[in-house]
């Protein structure tokens, strides 16, 4: 009887241990899938983003949405600095999306559509005292994106880097969820560019 109790109980353990190991394969492929192909974490470098973003903010990254849609302007994305590794990200919004003439002058950005009529953006998510500098015109050709930091004083960003092809986007900021206290969800700003196709 205590052979077949012995027994019994490396069985026991067994079937235990196996049912662990299983779940915990299970854990880091649901984990890794998650991660690869639906969300990521990001922790937010520099100042280039304030005052809508701060340095050492964590949000979280949705990855899934632009293989799905294309990227709305005023959405804040993550992307892979051109000819640089695949650990240097960065964060910036976009302003200007595949067909838009994008005009910098005067402190402000103008917007110029495939229908030649140009718009000047009221971007209301920044105080008064922030001005966009610099004297730019670019023509956004398809899978490109044209990107601005916030903080336009202190960006680097498609005024140095030029137009960011599609193809670099890791995706989408939904959130903040670090520190808590300051912890936002992201919504897309309306420009009222009512004559200017976003989609």
């Amino acid at each position: 009887m205590k052979e077949e109790d012995q027994n019994s109980t490396l069985q026991t353990v067994a079937e235990f241990v196996w049912e662990m190991i299983k779940t915990a394969v299970t854990v880091v492929i649901v984990v890794f899938l998650i991660k690869t192909y639906i969300f990521q974490l990001f922790i937010v470098d520099g100042q280039s983003m304030e005052p809508t973003l701060h340095h050492n903010q964590m949000l979280l990254v949705d990855k899934l949405s632009y293989n799905i849609r294309s990227p709305h302007r005023g959405e804040i994305i993550v992307f892979q600095k051109p000819n640089e590794s695949a650990n240097t990200n960065f964060i910036k919004r976009i302003i200007g999306i595949p067909g838009d003439k994008v005009s910098i002058r005067d402190n402000s950005i103008y917007i110029t559509n495939q229908d030649n009529q140009e718009v000047k953006i009221q971007e209301e998510y920044l105080p008064a005292d922030i001005i966009t500098n610099g004297s730019h015109e670019y023509t956004i050709n398809d899978n490109e994106l044209f990107v601005l930091g916030d903080n336009r004083t202190n960006s680097q960003d498609s005024r140095v880097l030029g137009a960011i092809n599609n193809d670099l986007v890791v995706g989408k900021a939904l959130f903040t969820y670090w520190p808590v206290k300051d912890a936002f969800w992201m919504f897309t700003p309306d420009y009222n560019l009512s004559i200017i196709n976003l989609f």
